[in-house]
């Protein structure tokens, strides 16, 4: 809705719709556990190792002060060395990162304990999140109106991920909560069958 409302003030005279990325829920359900080789609980972000946007650094630094916890990070990109490097050096054996095909991907989700994503503000969705909810994941997400619409009551914000104190105090705080069926229910919300239909109900109405 945010982004809506940002078209449509940037040009009031083009139409404007929204629909949202989706999630194939079968695949993203009651799948086996990949090991992960990390003690868990295990918190997970998955994503392209682009520093400046994706920004794992802010998770690797917040995770320091998580003790007894894990950090997956779960992608490639031309930040890899970095992130490797200052991961291994912060956290030690408690960090690993690795790199699975996409059909590997839902045993991963189902491997972890939490996800987090600390993306920069404009980042478009990030269909990770949905993709983690539907795995059963609650998510701490970096707090601006795309995350809160897509994570709603499945996961805790971060107003400032910068601040690795109180990054780390909000992942603290979701590993310790009972989240039951509430990440699913969101990730629902974003079910790839309904999607379709709202992209058909559109062409029609072209």
């Amino acid at each position: 809705d945010f982004q809506r409302r940002w078209a449509r003030k940037v040009n009031p005279f083009i139409r404007v719709e929204k629909i949202p990325n989706g999630v194939d829920l079968k695949k993203f359900f009651k799948t086996k556990k990949i090991d992960l080789g990390l003690k868990p609980p295990i918190v997970m972000c998955a994503a392209a190792f682009w520093p400046q946007m994706k920004r794992q650094h802010l998770l690797i630094q917040a995770m320091a002060k998580v003790k007894d916890s894990s950090l997956l990070l779960v992608g490639e990109g031309e930040g890899g060395a970095g992130l490797e490097s200052l991961g291994k050096k912060t956290l030690g054996n408690r960090f690993a990162i690795k790199s699975f095909p996409y059909h590997k991907m839902p045993e991963v989700y189902a491997g972890a304990d939490l996800f987090s994503f600390p993306t920069a503000s404009w980042e478009s969705f990030g269909i990770v999140l949905v993709e983690a909810m539907a795995s059963g994941l609650p998510v701490v997400a970096a707090d601006d109106p795309i995350r809160r619409e897509i994570v709603g009551d499945a996961g805790l914000f971060v107003n400032n991920p910068t601040n690795a104190d109180k990054y780390a105090e909000t992942l603290k705080k979701a590993l310790k909560l009972k989240w039951g069926s509430k990440p699913r229910r969101q990730a629902m919300k974003f079910n790839w069958d309904d999607i379709a239909k709202q992209y058909e109900e559109l062409f029609l109405k072209l």
